[in-house]
């Protein structure tokens, strides 16, 4: 079985933050420069017998843990009826404040989902999807920059790993096959 052919960047990259809405409101982070990062935690627990180590057990479950860091280009619109801002998304504010959240345990914490779409550049190759479920931004950083300014957050997903599969859609689809994929 061979790899994949060609390295993949941010440019063949779409991030989608939705609601818990049907259709879903949404917005789209295209080829924005940046960086995403995630880590799953699986916890071990080793079993003694007598002071020797005799076997391994799952642990506790745990949260994905992550960050994302964006260009920045505006904190909030001017109206709360149109598209937010990623700020607005993360703060559950302004375009975003009618957002129904995609945590229908209840709780206080309103949360998103989160879907990253990563389009091969090579032909025939197959594309990934990778969705998260139920994020909370737990941090949010703002920096000023000589060339750019960012915004960063960090995240929980109420998930032990994400839903990652392959897919066909192009990427003249890719928003779609995001918002029609069940996760």
């Amino acid at each position: 079985m061979a790899g994949a052919a060609v390295t993949k960047n941010l440019r063949d990259a779409t991030i989608v933050f939705k609601d818990g809405s049907a259709p879903p409101n949404m917005i789209a982070l295209v080829c924005e420069e940046g960086d995403t990062t995630w880590r799953e935690s699986h916890a071990i627990v080793n079993v003694l017998d007598r002071g020797s180590l005799s076997h391994l057990r799952a642990g506790d479950e745990a949260p994905i843990e992550g960050s994302m860091t964006l260009k920045f280009k505006q904190f909030i619109m001017q109206t709360s009826d149109s598209t937010p801002e990623p700020y607005e998304v993360l703060r559950g504010i302004g375009g975003a404040a009618s957002w129904i959240s995609t945590n229908p345990d209840g709780g206080d914490v309103v949360a998103f989902d989160m879907d990253v779409f990563i389009a091969s550049p090579t032909s025939g190759e197959e594309n990934d999807y990778i969705a998260f479920t139920k994020v909370v931004a737990t941090e949010v950083t703002f920096t000023e920059g000589a060339e750019y300014d960012t915004l960063a957050f960090n995240f929980t997903a109420f998930e032990t790993a994400p839903v990652i599969i392959k897919t066909a859609c192009d990427t003249s689809c890719q928003i779609a096959c995001q918002t029609g994929i069940q996760t």
